[in-house]
């Protein structure tokens, strides 16, 4: 999470395991997420809605839970397809309402930072 220059990311489609980083907040010149088909569990960060430059975020068919994180930027993407095929997840912009004690955070076990493959080993690292 230490690129803080990329604007671009599209790892869909790999099979890659494990959660979003929370402080996936710090890639703030990222315009462009794609993190669609993959397996991908827990919760979406709140730190998500930090990236200011955001344009466009695919994060359909994973098994994301909880409630979508909400401000800034994440209110101007408001596309439902954007989360399809998380079943688990709910609020607003999916019309699937989240119970009155859900947040954001209920999902979360442990604050990991990277993604796993299917077979643990760290798929991503950039030094």
């Amino acid at each position: 999470m230490n690129l803080h220059g990329l604007l671009s990311l599209n790892i869909a489609g790999n099979r890659l395991s494990g959660r979003i980083p929370d402080t996936i907040g710090k890639l703030d010149k990222l315009e462009f997420l794609d993190l669609s088909r993959n397996e991908l569990a827990g919760h979406i960060p709140q730190s998500l809605s930090n990236l200011s430059f955001l344009s466009r975020l695919n994060l359909s068919f994973n098994d994301f839970s909880g409630r979508i994180p909400t401000g800034n930027q994440l209110r101007t993407l408001d596309d439902p397809s954007i989360y399809v095929g998380n079943n688990q997840l709910c609020g607003p912009p999916i019309l699937k309402p989240c119970p009155s004690h859900t947040d954001s955070h209920d999902c979360q076990n442990n604050n990991e930072a990277e993604f796993y493959s299917d077979d643990e080993h760290l798929w991503f690292y950039a030094g």
